[in-house]
């Protein structure tokens, strides 16, 4: 399907993403498609990368792009669901993260929650084309997610 072997920046396909359960970690079952590409700056792709508990929901980031051509200069979205099964897309028109540098990119974004504190990594695009992975560190309940 490509030459790399990655068939995501090949434009044939597009994908959002799923979800799978498990009671062991080791057999899962199948729910289904939960979040789907849009139409506008995630047409392409919908990846969800992260999700942390934020009672009374859960917060969900997500990679998306609106084409082939954004391959590997994906840009943050954000949703939300109660139950990970219906996901809500909270930024359909513009990414929630973007670098003011390059293309813009911000993806895999993770979240670690350590105490009272969560950190996020992530890869950020730098003016000269180049990514590197950043961290910032929040605390629980000053506003921040």
């Amino acid at each position: 399907m490509h030459a790399e072997g990655n068939a995501f920046v090949s434009g044939v396909v597009n994908t959002g993403s799923g979800l799978a359960t498990s009671r062991d970690g080791v057999r899962f079952k199948w729910q289904g498609p939960v979040l789907d590409p849009g139409t506008g700056r995630d047409a392409f792709m919908a990846r969800i990368v992260a999700v942390i508990r934020t009672p009374p929901v859960f917060t969900v980031f997500y990679d998306g792009r609106p084409d082939v051509a954004a391959s590997y200069e994906d840009k943050c979205g954000i949703a939300v669901s109660q139950d990970l099964r219906r996901i809500v897309k909270l930024s359909d028109d513009a990414p929630v993260l973007s670098s003011p540098e390059g293309t813009g990119c911000v993806r895999y974004l993770s979240t670690v929650p350590v105490g009272d504190e969560i950190y996020y990594y992530y890869e950020y695009a730098l003016g000269d084309g180049s990514h590197e992975l950043r961290m910032h560190m929040v605390k629980k309940g000053d506003g921040h997610v």
